[in-house]
């Protein structure tokens, strides 16, 4: 949750049912105008596996996917990779992501209608070997600001 003023900021407080809008807390708010409520929707999550290439081309970058949220406004956002080739299994780690000793960096970037996931090779030379031909997966959300909802 982004705080944007402060918790005696009530110039308009929605509470949840059951509690008294007078003496409630942000977080018994269902909006209160201390706050900015963000949320992922169920369309704006996911899990991804891309593959990476066979040669990295020297100081190429590599689009791995490009989601589409269409907000109309650059939305707050994380992306994990999970990474098989160092073993995490189920564990994540966020982005950016560098890989030591092959010159490869994830990372990612939103805009007003799309979140790109990238891939750099920010080596001199072109590389075939480690981490070639390699399903690396990622997780993503996007969040959706209750001011903003479409």
């Amino acid at each position: 949750m982004s705080k944007v003023s402060d918790d005696n900021d009530k110039v308009l407080v929605i509470s949840l049912p059951g509690y008294d809008v007078n003496t409630v807390t942000p977080e018994q708010c269902i909006y209160h105008s201390g706050f900015t409520y963000e949320f992922v929707r169920d369309d704006l999550e996911g899990y991804l596996t891309y593959t990476t290439p066979s040669t990295f081309t020297a100081d190429t970058t590599y689009t791995v996917a490009s989601i589409a949220h269409n907000l109309g406004y650059v939305p707050e956002f994380q992306v994990f990779i999970e990474d098989p080739y160092y073993g995490f299994g189920d564990l994540f780690a966020e982005l950016p992501y560098e890989y030591d000793g092959v010159a490869v960096r994830f990372r990612a970037r939103i805009n007003s209608s799309e979140l790109q996931i990238l891939l750099i090779h920010f080596g001199d030379s072109d590389y075939t070997g480690t981490f070639t031909n390699t399903d690396v997966s990622f997780k993503y959300q996007i969040f959706v600001n209750q001011l903003n909802k479409t």
